[in-house]
């Protein structure tokens, strides 16, 4: 089962060997793999973002795993301007197993939790990066291209999905409108049987 969970120090060996691949940091910020450095540097923020409050949090990075089977890093943080961004890291092994349709949309509901005023998100993609482009044209609507640390971007706006009831709390309201509605008829029967003894 696909889940997002807290980075934390014990993962520095996944997250080391993912930052380390050429084909996965081309395509995140300014291309770079991570050093050992900055890797630590990289967990040690996570680890104090965790214990911050939403009110002052600006940095939300989650590891994406499948039955406790290290996938990845997705997050969304807030950069110089007003817009919070989203960014994915997948190993290149477990690309094209929706893995990101999965874990984008439990961000979506960490989202509504953590930011519930966002509407919207937006997604930086290498303009090289042909396969990623294709899918944001489709999932998203296309802003600008931006020169981002000397590589051209492009941006799109993501719309951030309402959440949707799920059928057991659809009949669990069912349920409880049907015994308000009971309930309340059983009132008025009542109050007009007192009426006629008077």
């Amino acid at each position: 089962m696909v889940n997002l969970e807290n980075i934390t120090q014990n993962d520095y060996n996944d997250i080391a060997k993912l930052t380390s691949l050429h084909n996965v940091m081309k395509y995140i910020g300014n291309g770079k793999t991570y050093s050992s450095k900055k890797v630590k540097q990289f967990i040690k923020y996570c680890e104090i973002e965790n214990k911050q409050n939403d009110k002052i949090r600006t940095n939300y990075y989650y590891k994406i795993v499948d039955n406790k089977k290290f996938i990845g890093i997705i997050g969304f943080h807030k950069m110089k301007s007003k817009n919070y961004y989203r960014t994915t890291y997948i190993h290149p092994k477990h690309q094209g197993k929706g893995y990101f349709t999965k874990s984008n949309l439990i961000l979506f509901n960490k989202i509504k939790k953590h930011k519930p005023h966002l509407k919207f998100i937006i997604s930086m993609v290498h303009k090289n990066n042909k396969k990623m482009n294709i899918i944001q044209n489709k999932k998203g609507i296309y802003i600008n291209t931006i020169n981002y640390s000397g590589k051209l971007v492009n941006q799109y706006k993501i719309t951030i999905p309402e959440y949707k009831k799920s059928k057991k709390s659809k009949i669990t309201n069912n349920k409880s409108k049907k015994i308000k509605r009971q309930s309340s008829k059983k009132i008025k029967r009542q109050s007009s049987k007192k009426k006629s003894y008077k």
